[in-house]
């Protein structure tokens, strides 16, 4: 199949209608693990997909809860701050790269990208590659990537809609997405607006003699964000978008203070088929990510953060499979990359800093029969501050007979310090000062991955293994003995930490069933999860990965008529204890922190009608769990949560 029909197929197989959730995703087209579009049971590259029905299905509010149902080794916490912090394996959000359309979100501030930039309803599927993916995308996507790819075109006569949702705590959401078919011109435009409010968490008296990290709140906050896309397809072999979008979130930090976050991001692309076998793309990508302080009092916004990201790319793929046998294919595709980042921030000791990076790359695509394919890729990387360079390589295999789909491979990663890592100097919470490290070296780890795939009718079960030996892991080490004089508090600094060994085992089975006139879909998720670490230097805090996690789904699904349906979903998520090392304030010293197992369910159901509407009802946190104590990565549920919601199509 000729790269150019893999392009057609990308874009059109969303429309083509799906028997079950297993065949959804053996027909969606994946481009994140490979520069070549793939269909998801051809890749060499073990890639979990997140398809548009998954996500209807889920009524997930957020890409928090949508990863944190779908995927059992994700967790999200809440610092004391009212930050947002991710683990994904082992991995930070430093050692993951979050991708939209394949470009990188600008602004991350402790570790973590704005999640809440993602708006769901714009989302027509969502792909993760686990393990080092350096080769093909660079530097932080040392443990993986999350590719959103938002909708690139309209599916059917109803392309526009308008959804509200409710729940508890004042928590709401109003989308519109509209659409227009202007014959060679496509037109894609989304609002969103979401709010919720602050509410307190209750914890015993005596929190402070478990843990400094205790939460006592969840900060309110309030969001809007629009983002507007232009497609002009004169011919069938050349394709010119344009795009521009713009968001603001305020967030509550106590009665005389609200921090403010603004993005403004846009960029154009040009994809051209030369011909039959050659295939170039041009690209640039502006992002730029701004932190301000309202006063209340005063109203006075004072902007102390901004992240400003320019982007180019240059890339060209030629096919060889003219040359070759019919049951052969041989991809070329080679390009480079140029960012300009640009950081000004309150971490900082009042200098913005400038760092270039240029890289290039060459990935090679062979099938060598119908039942064999192997991927091989390597890339170099240059960042200008510390003058950080590496050579990055990646190969993996597919063999398939019969039912069987083998996968197995290896990958290099690499992630160079960021600009707050090397310069950071900021007190948090008065606990302590967060020290950058300008002699840090950049991470470096060498990925095994090996998995098998059954699959057969509506029946897929999958087994997948893997293992990353890290050097030089850049992480916190625990609290000095040198203060900083005006605080008096102790230093946190910056370190590498010499290794660093994660395994991971990932089982999962979906199947569905038809009964009577409905189908019923069913979905298991095991993770495995283990580090070992140096000893003697201490993550501080640090949110190591819970061992065992699962993840469950069954869901009913009953179309009635012509044009109404209705389906039932029950869906939830158990995570094992944990035990991590934490500073407390109160002793000025390290002590044991027991993290206990919990699970989370969630009911929902959806009834649609003449396929304008939908109507949904959901019941978060069914069994009514609350932690003892908010620790810092507790679930902040503070009982059931029921929502309400309704979308209508025109």
């Amino acid at each position: 199949m000729s790269v150019a029909s893999l392009i057609a197929l990308a874009l059109t197989s969303a429309s083509v209608p799906q028997t079950s959730p297993t065949d959804s995703t053996l027909s969606t087209a994946v481009v994140t693990g490979t520069r070549t579009p793939k269909l998801w049971a051809e890749t060499p590259v073990p890639t979990f997909v997140i398809g548009r029905n998954d996500i209807l299905r889920s009524d997930a509010t957020n890409l928090r809860e949508l990863l944190t149902h779908e995927l059992p080794n994700v967790e999200f916490s809440y610092t004391p701050s009212g930050h947002i912090n991710l683990n994904f394996g082992g991995f930070s959000g430093q050692g993951l790269l979050f991708l939209v359309n394949g470009e990188r979100m600008a602004g991350e501030t402790m570790d973590n990208v704005d999640y809440s930039r993602i708006n769901l309803s714009d989302v027509e599927r969502i792909e993760i590659v686990r393990g080092a993916s350096s080769a093909l995308y660079g530097s932080a996507a040392i443990g993986g990537v999350v590719n959103i790819i938002t909708r690139q075109r309209l599916k059917s006569s109803r392309n526009s809609e308008a959804s509200v949702r409710w729940g508890r705590h004042d928590n709401r959401r109003l989308d519109l997405n509209l659409g227009h078919n202007l014959g060679r011109f496509t037109h894609l435009f989304n609002m969103q607006h979401q709010a919720q409010s602050g509410y307190a968490l209750h914890n015993p008296d005596d929190v402070a003699l478990f843990t400094t990290y205790a939460l006592n709140r969840v900060p309110g906050h309030r969001v809007w964000q629009w983002k507007d896309r232009w497609i002009w397809s004169p011919t069938s072999n050349f394709r010119l978008s344009a795009r521009a979008g713009y968001f603001f979130r305020e967030q509550e930090q106590d009665a005389t203070l609200a921090n403010r976050y603004r993005d403004f991001v846009g960029g154009v692309k040009a994809e051209w088929s030369v011909s039959p076998q050659t295939r170039v793309e041009l690209a640039y990508h502006f992002d730029q990510y701004d932190k301000s302080d309202l006063i209340q009092a005063s109203h006075l916004d004072i902007r102390d953060y901004s992240n400003v990201q320019h982007t180019t790319r240059a890339l060209v793929s030629h096919d060889f499979a003219h040359l070759l046998p019919s049951d052969h294919g041989f991809t070329l595709t080679a390009g480079g990359d140029y960012l300009r980042d640009y950081l000004m921030s309150y971490q900082f000791e009042g200098q913005s800093r400038v760092q270039h990076s240029a890289d290039a790359f060459v990935q090679a695509d062979w099938t060598l029969s119908p039942h064999w394919e192997i991927l091989g890729a390597v890339r170099y990387d240059h960042f200008s501050q510390g003058q950080h360079e590496h050579l990055t390589s990646k190969v993996s295999a597919r063999y398939r007979q019969g039912a069987f789909t083998y996968r197995a491979g290896y990958g290099q990663g690499f992630r160079a310090p960021s600009l707050k890592e090397l310069y950071m100097h900021y007190p948090i919470n008065g606990l302590f000062v967060l020290r950058g490290n300008e002699n840090l070296r950049p991470e470096r780890s060498d990925n095994f991955h090996a998995s098998v795939d059954w699959h057969r009718h509506h029946c897929l079960l999958t087994a997948a293994f893997g293992y990353n030996l890290v050097r030089q892991r850049i992480t916190t080490a625990p609290p000095s003995q040198e203060r900083e004089a005006s605080s008096g508090l102790p230093y946190i600094d910056y370190i590498n930490l010499p290794r660093l060994h994660a395994f991971s085992a990932q089982l999962s089975a979906q199947n569905s069933w038809t009964l009577r006139k409905g189908t019923v879909g069913l979905r298991l998720n095991y993770a495995f999860t283990h580090e070992e670490a140096q000893q003697g230097n201490s993550l501080t805090p640090y949110l190591p990965a819970r061992p065992h996690a699962i993840t469950a789904r069954i869901s009913y699904d009953l179309p009635w008529r012509i044009d109404n349906a209705w389906g039932i979903q029950l869906s939830g998520r158990w995570l094992s204890s944990i035990h991590s090392e934490e500073y407390t304030a109160s002793t000025g010293a390290m002590h044991d922190v027991h993290y206990p197992a919990y699970a989370l369910l969630r009911l929902a159901t959806t009834l649609s009608l003449n396929h304008a509407w939908q109507l949904s009802l959901a019941a978060d946190n069914v069994l009514n769990y609350r932690p003892r104590i908010y620790f810092y990565n507790a679930p902040t549920t503070d009982g059931i949560d029921v929502q309400v919601g309704a979308t209508y199509r025109f």
